[in-house]
């Protein structure tokens, strides 16, 4: 099939998309700040009349148990078609040392084609004096929050309590190491060479003009076991717009507006492929 309609389809509604993107990252729906409550009420709206937009007709904005407002849509499928689920998060989390970004993390602007704005996740931080004061300075305590990647076989909690256990014996020179272990994530492994998988692989291929390449990545996400336990035969694609200039969850994170391009051109082809596929 011809990806030259589709292709022109989504630049047409790029700059659109775009606006609705910019005018989504002015909002600091920040999940973790009690006090940023009504922003996340207004980013959930704002997601909502974005689908309702988009053609779809079932929208709702539901929450349970007191978390954050979740949007939910739905467009049922022709008889036969598979069944996919689109998810995202339209929260965002602090981002930071404000000093550390060059730009209000929360008002975009465009730089040598990037679209600069905010982290998506908080960055992991120290409390200890900077590198080039820290040979005149006397450090009585320090503390760093420390995150490990678990790969898919190991045992989390396990690998937490190693973690814990090596910092404590390594510690040098008489200093004493204390741990508050925090919480964990099972690791997951994705499964290959399935309908999804081969869709997607055909569809970053048409959209970036050469083969796509697998390699292995550590990540966080926490629902993701729990729903392929709930969901054994669903196949899961974990997919993120970035490239090695996007300084993600970090200080003057950004998005190359070229890749935005493509990775839409991408998901667009996903779903043909989806709905062609046998």
């Amino acid at each position: 099939m011809t990806t030259q309609p589709l292709a022109a389809a989504v630049a047409d509604v790029l700059p659109s998309v775009r606006a609705d993107l910019e005018r989504l990252v002015w909002i600091p729906s920040v999940s973790a700040d009690p006090a940023a409550a009504p922003h996340l009420a207004a980013s959930a709206g704002e997601v909502a009349a974005l689908l309702r937009a988009a053609g779809l007709s079932e929208v709702e904005v539901v929450s349970a148990g007191g978390s954050q407002p979740a949007v939910l849509g739905h467009r049922p499928g022709p008889p036969g078609a598979p069944t996919v689920l689109l998810y995202a998060h339209h929260d965002a989390q602090p981002p930071g040392d404000a000093t550390a970004w060059d730009g209000d993390p929360f008002r975009p602007a465009e730089r040598d084609g990037r679209l600069w704005a905010r982290p998506a996740i908080a960055v992991i931080g120290r409390d200890a004096p900077a590198v080039a004061a820290a040979p005149n300075t006397l450090i009585p305590a320090a503390r760093a929050k420390v995150s490990l990647r678990v790969a898919p076989g190991d045992d989390a909690a396990r690998a937490r309590e190693a973690v814990v256990a090596h910092l404590k014996t390594s510690a040098p020179w008489g200093v004493r190491v204390t741990a508050e272990p925090g919480g964990t994530v099972a690791p997951y492994s994705a499964c290959a060479g399935g309908r999804a998988y081969r869709a997607a692989h055909a569809a970053l291929a048409r959209a970036w003009g050469r083969a796509a390449v697998d390699i292995g990545v550590g990540g966080s996400i926490g629902f993701v076991t729990a729903y392929a336990a709930a969901f054994p035969d669903a196949e899961i694609l974990i997919t993120g717009v970035e490239d090695p200039g996007t300084r993600a969850h970090a200080a003057n994170e950004s998005l190359d507006l070229a890749v935005f391009e493509r990775a839409c051109l991408a998901e667009a082809l996903l779903l043909r492929n989806l709905a062609a596929a046998d």
